[in-house]
Parts: C-alpha cells; sequence; structure tokens
C-alpha cells in the first residue's frame, strides 16, 4: 500500500466514523433521549468538534460556537440545538468529504494528499481516541454502524 492509499484510507475511516457517530445522536434525538445521556452526548461533542476542525477551514469558529451553544443550553433547548448542530457539521464535514471524492479521480500526487487532507499521524491517533470515547460511551442498545451509508440503529432494551 502506498502513501496516497494509506491517507484515502483514513479518509474514508473519518468519513464513516463521522457519520455514524452523527446517525447515533440523531437516532438519539429521534426518541428525545440525547440529552439524558451526558458522557455520550459529551464524547459526541467532542468528536464532531475535531471533525469539523480539521476539516473545514472555517471549522473552529463553527465549531466552538455549536459547542458552546450545546455545553450551555437549557434542557428545554437542547433537543433543537442538537439537530441545528448536526446539521451544520453534517454540512461542513459532507462538503469536504465530497470534494476529496472528487479529488480522488484525479490521481493527485501524495504532496497534494498531504496538503488536502490536512492529515498528520497525530491526527490520526486524535481521531481514533475520540471516535473510541464515543464507543465506550454507548448507552444500552444503541450501535455505532460503519457502514457506507453511516446507519446507526436503536434496538429495544
Amino acid at each position: 500500500m502506498n502513501e496516497t492509499q494509506i491517507i484515502l484510507a483514513q479518509l474514508d475511516t473519518e468519513r464513516r466514523h463521522f457519520a455514524a457517530v452523527t446517525a447515533a445522536c440523531e437516532a438519539l434525538l429521534k426518541e428525545a433521549v440525547l440529552a439524558a445521556h451526558p458522557d455520550f452526548s459529551s464524547a459526541c461533542l467532542d468528536y464532531l468538534q475535531f471533525a469539523l476542525r480539521r476539516v473545514s477551514a472555517d471549522g473552529t469558529r463553527v465549531a466552538d460556537s455549536s459547542v458552546a451553544a450545546l455545553r450551555s443550553a437549557p434542557p428545554d433547548r437542547v433537543n433543537t440545538l442538537w439537530r441545528s448542530a448536526l446539521n451544520e457539521f453534517k454540512t461542513a464535514c459532507g462538503e469536504r468529504f465530497d470534494e476529496i471524492a472528487r479529488q480522488a479521480k484525479r490521481h493527485l500526487p501524495v504532496a497534494e494528499w498531504r496538503a488536502l487532507s490536512r492529515m498528520t499521524a497525530d491526527s490520526i491517533v486524535e481521531e481514533r481516541s475520540r471516535y473510541d470515547r464515543v464507543r465506550a460511551a454507548l448507552p444500552a442498545g444503541v450501535v455505532l454502524a460503519t457502514a457506507d451509508d453511516g446507519s446507526a440503529a436503536r434496538h429495544a432494551s
């Protein structure tokens, strides 16, 4: 496996992880129980903030403002703010992943892939660490699916 293939494989892993985390949050929002799982929602917030900072040029501003709003939200506004934040995260990250998919067809030199991916050894470790924290905090009955559609299922306990 060459370096470009390694970069593309990691970007695909990040895309699947992002989709799984957002789908799990959406599943719990649909059942109006996300706020009842503070460890999970905190781990998801940390993961999504990291993902958005990494993939978006203005991701730090958007991620920090969305996370700050969620952390200080009154209970009656939490679900609405979560839905809004998830939409922001999905839009920004989706655009980034779409751009990467377009570029993958161009057979760019490895130096261009390094720049485009904004990937470092530290970012790989950080992404895996944050994703593992989300997995460790999963509420009973919730699974993180890393299938291409990113679906997450909520099973009856």
